[in-house]
């Protein structure tokens, strides 16, 4: 099993490593014969408050908890024109997408990898492609009110890269009992398929459940346009509920 780097991506580093949970359907297997990564816009995605967090409201709630320069420039942003009908429209189109730095938590792959009868997709991103890409790429932060706190001590300013900021925080912001998740996110301007080089993906793992037809499917699917790509089995660890990862 490939260790991913779990690091927080930033453009000097090389790549960024991080797994996928999907069932095996139609959708997975076109995504895997086109060779592309789906962006899924905010209205796909299971949380109804995901990527939907009320900005006015969160800050709002900063400018209560601070004072002094802080408070007076978050109550100028507060009352610039068109600033957050120009963000919900930009946040409404945005695309998504959601990956883990854990392979071995059972309850993703319950909930995403259809009850372990799916599959587990390692990418190993390389930072250069989310720059060329003008993508933002972050860990979600996780909490009851992450992005009123991010408000209360960010640098604030009043151009487009602030506002690609604050729409990248509104992005990459949950509640804190989704924290198990791990979760890091790619982040674009608009949903639906992008295309990758398919060097990125290093190697799929296999369910406990996931049936012999649909592992011999997605082998044939995978030799036959990733060919850096190796295939683990999850297995039952030693302990009641731990799981493992074989190389097979």
């Amino acid at each position: 099993m490939i260790s991913p780097d779990v690091d927080s991506p930033n453009p000097k580093s090389t790549y960024v490593g991080c797994f996928k949970f999907r069932a095996v359907n139609e959708y997975t297997k076109d995504s895997l014969i086109r060779k592309q990564l789906y962006f899924s816009s905010p209205t796909e995605l299971n949380d109804p408050f995901d990527c939907q967090v009320d900005i006015i409201q969160s800050i709002t709630e900063a400018i209560r908890n601070t004072s002094g320069k802080q408070k007076s420039q978050l109550e100028k942003l507060l009352n610039e024109d068109g600033v957050f009908a120009t963000l919900s429209s930009v946040l409404a189109q945005s695309g998504i997408c959601s990956f883990s730095e854990n392979l071995l938590d059972p309850v993703m792959w319950s909930h995403y990898a259809d009850e372990h009868r799916g599959i587990g997709l390692y990418y190993e991103i390389p930072t250069s492609f989310v720059l060329n890409e003008g993508m933002g790429m972050s860990p979600v932060d996780y909490g009851n009110s992450p992005l009123s706190e991010w408000f209360e001590t960010c640098a604030i300013s009043f151009d487009t890269d602030f506002l690609f900021e604050v729409m990248k925080k509104a992005s990459t912001v949950k509640g804190s009992f989704w924290r198990h998740e791990s979760e890091l996110r790619l982040i674009r301007f608009e949903s639906g398929g992008v295309e990758i080089d398919p060097a990125f993906l290093k190697e799929v793992s296999f369910g406990l459940r996931t049936p012999e037809s649909d592992k011999k499917l997605i082998r044939k699917i995978v030799e036959s346009n990733y060919p850096l790509c190796g295939f683990v089995q999850i297995k039952r660890g030693r302990s009641d509920f731990d799981l493992l990862a074989i190389d097979i």
